[in-house]
């Protein structure tokens, strides 16, 4: 976790903060606590039963495996943090892992920068897939759609990706087919 400042950002004055930290998610799956963070290509399996962790980490041929470290963590000023912040935003970011255990799965999405337009940063959504004991068995960013989606579940072996329509919540539904 100490490793996580290294992707930090921060601002002082008079008093006031503002910082900028990677996301962490704490998950409890089937007697595991899963500990993964959007900023490092990995997972910590802690097992409440047998109290032990195990550190797994992943190499993806489609985005880079972090984030770059800041090489200044703490910047002088409001300008300097948002134009930090802004940089940090390009950078790829990963989700939390969803399981499912109809077929024994785990999915998690994670995102990098396709491109920057003047309306704003164009991101590449990929989806990779995991065994139950987190070994890497696909990854793909041909995907039916081409934003992030940071909420999903999985139902009936489908992913269930949120999506507000008009200001209704509906749903994209993903059917993975494994050949």
């Amino acid at each position: 976790m100490e490793d996580l400042a290294k992707f930090r950002i921060s601002y002082s004055q008079d008093g006031g903060q503002s910082a900028s930290y990677p996301s962490l998610y704490l998950q409890n799956q089937d007697g595991k606590i899963l500990i993964s963070n959007s900023a490092v290509n990995e997972v910590y399996t802690y097992d409440l039963e047998k109290d032990t962790v195990i550190h797994h980490t992943f190499s993806s041929r489609i985005t880079p495996n972090h984030q770059k470290i800041n090489p200044q963590p703490e910047v002088r000023s409001e300008e300097e943090f948002q134009k930090a912040t802004a940089e940090r935003s390009k950078e790829v970011s990963f989700s939390r892992f969803v399981h499912d255990s109809q077929t024994k799965r785990n999915y998690r999405f994670s995102q990098g920068l396709a491109r920057e337009t003047p309306e704003g940063n164009i991101y590449k959504p990929v989806l990779t897939v995991f065994d139950e004991n987190f070994n890497q068995l696909f990854e793909t960013d041909q995907l039916p759609f081409e934003k992030m989606f940071w909420k999903y579940f999985v139902k009936d072996g489908k992913l269930w990706l949120f999506e507000n329509m008009e200001d209704e919540m509906g749903f994209i539904i993903v059917e993975i087919k494994e050949s």
